[in-house]
């Protein structure tokens, strides 16, 4: 009876397995046509990083538009240098170990 027990285990523990397998591909199936079909603004984005300080969105706009053809750039958000911020979480951690 034991030995019945021990199959079943090892019946279950394969078809998990199996189960997962499939459905992790029809998962990347589901999400590459969902991506496919969904326009959003990241496919239309770029991520632009290293800028001087004093730049303007202005500046940047007209850079990007003559460095790209064909390209208008609708709007720029710029974002915070937060370079300092990561340094002292680093060493914060470095001490509290």
């Amino acid at each position: 009876m034991a030995d019945i027990f021990v199959y079943l285990n090892i019946v279950g523990a394969l078809y998990t397995l199996f189960h997962s397998i499939v459905l992790r591909r029809l998962l990347v199936r589901m999400t590459i046509d969902l991506d496919k079909k969904e326009v959003s603004p990241s496919d239309f984005a770029i991520v632009v990083r290293n800028l001087p300080k004093g730049v303007t969105k202005d500046d940047l706009k007209s850079q990007i538009e003559a460095k790209f053809t064909n390209v208008i750039v609708s709007y720029v958000n710029l974002c915070y240098d937060i370079t300092t911020m990561i340094e002292l979480n680093k060493k914060i951690s470095e001490l509290s170990k």
